[in-house]
């Protein structure tokens, strides 16, 4: 008796998949994760807003085949939706590879000099000190 073959062809892993760039619209936002808090919730600091909200990464992320695609991790850029019923909470609900970032730098979408600190500029502040090591 003759052995089945199976009925579709291998293929060499040569083929990447392309993902559709998800962008922002009215009730979204982009985000760079700033702390990962486990259980699925991080801290994202919000892009052209300079404020940090709890962020919940949505169910179909948790399970099955987009579990291993949509990996967060620490300043990873992503896209939340933003709640209409509170404001310091948001859902994540893409999460962007290095080359999309690229993608959307290139279009001006995501400015990432929005998310530096505003207070950090490099300059070194001495602080005052009540008495003089040298004289001692």
């Amino acid at each position: 008796m003759p052995k089945k073959t199976k009925s579709f062809k291998k293929s060499n892993g040569d083929e990447k998949a392309v993902r559709k760039l998800a962008e922002k619209g009215d009730d979204t936002n982009y985000g760079m994760v700033t702390k990962v808090l486990g259980n699925s919730h991080f801290m994202v600091k919000l892009n052209m807003e300079n404020k940090e909200v709890y962020a919940r990464l949505c169910g179909k992320f948790r399970k099955g085949s987009k579990k291993r695609e949509n990996f967060v991790n620490l300043n990873s850029v992503v896209l939340v939706g933003l709640r209409d019923f509170e404001d310091d909470k948001v859902d994540i609900i893409h999460v962007y590879k290095p080359e999309e970032v690229r993608q959307l730098k290139k279009s001006g979408e995501y400015v990432e000099e929005s998310m530096r600190d505003a207070d950090d500029t490099g300059v070194i502040v001495e602080e005052d000190t009540p008495f003089d090591f040298e004289e001692i």
